[in-house]
């Protein structure tokens, strides 16, 4: 159900590198989930689905990163 995906920073896509400057997005998709208080007497299932995204930074110390021409 948790997914993690590393896109490239130059906008080409799917990478499966985690290097500096890439966007990761994890994702959690079709979570089971019951309500806290069931509504009119019943629970009712409910699948959450929920994505973060970030931009993968260099480690302190590291050189800067290129930029394309």
């Amino acid at each position: 159900m948790i997914k993690v995906q590393y896109y490239a920073s130059d906008g080409t896509g799917v990478t499966a590198s985690n290097a500096a400057g890439n966007i990761i997005v994890v994702s959690v998709v079709n979570y089971p989930a019951l309500p806290i208080a069931p509504l009119f007497g019943r629970a009712f299932h409910y699948l959450v689905n929920v994505a973060a995204v970030d931009k993968v930074e260099p480690f302190p110390g590291s050189p800067p990163l290129r930029t394309l021409p």
